[in-house]
């Protein structure tokens, strides 16, 4: 009889909570645009109604309830689910976008809050064109934008790799500073589409390739090419 024993390494709940707050500081941006947009499509949807709720406003206790809903949903996607994270601003801007007219046609108002079902049909639909939209085939073609970002990056161990991919798109340049050494990372691209623009604002992608870099036994792989490769750290 053969058996076979696997080796598994779970990591330590230290390392998976470190794992798991990087998650959500690289995503605030869009986790506080996405509760922001909540509270204020909450607002608009029940404007019309008059009444309190615990003392507050129908809609201002709507707002923060959408609020409340949604920080919870997107700080668990960037958590559990990160490769859906980039729907959040675009469900954030599809839910505002029918908010406001709901507000401007009290009748379709009325019918969404009356029809959970028919609110979340359009919710999901709207999202998927707002999205489709924005980071279709034709956006990089007809929007885009000079963009120039600098950002230090420490690091404990250096090794160079040339990286044959997209050469003078980007570079990592070393330096030593004593105790201190740090890669200078320079991004320059005279024709970037502003859709990847905003969506690498939102993502903190600069902030991402750090944090690989600050983990052991790993390369850091940035989301686009660089002409040379970031130096592993120890």
């Amino acid at each position: 009889m053969f058996m076979a024993f696997v080796q598994v390494d779970i990591p330590s709940p230290s390392l998976l909570l470190r794992h798991a707050y990087q998650r959500v500081f690289r995503s605030r941006r869009r986790i506080a645009f996405g509760t922001a947009m909540a509270f204020v499509s909450g607002y608009l949807l029940y404007a019309h109604m008059h009444g309190t709720v615990f003392g507050m406003a129908v809609p201002v206790f709507t707002g923060m309830t959408y609020a409340v809903a949604i920080l919870v949903a997107a700080v668990s996607i960037c958590v559990f689910l990160p490769r859906l994270r980039f729907m959040i601003e675009s469900i954030a801007v599809a839910r505002l976008l029918i908010a406001v007219t709901a507000f401007l046609l009290p009748g379709l108002g009325e019918a969404l809050r009356g029809s959970p079902e028919l609110s979340a049909a359009l919710l999901v639909g709207a999202a998927a064109v707002l999205s489709k939209l924005v980071y279709g085939h034709w956006s990089p073609r007809a929007l885009h934008r000079e963009a120039e970002r600098h950002q230090t990056i420490v690091i404990e161990q250096r090794e160079q790799e040339q990286n044959r991919h997209a050469p003078d798109l980007a570079a990592f340049l070393l330096a030593d500073q004593g105790a201190n050494p740090h890669a200078r990372y320079a991004e320059s691209a005279p024709a970037q589409p502003l859709a990847l623009s905003l969506r690498n604002w939102m993502d903190d992608s600069l902030g991402r390739v750090s944090d690989r870099l600050q983990r052991p036994a790993t390369s850091a792989r940035p989301a686009f090419p660089a002409a040379v490769a970031v130096p592993r750290s120890g």
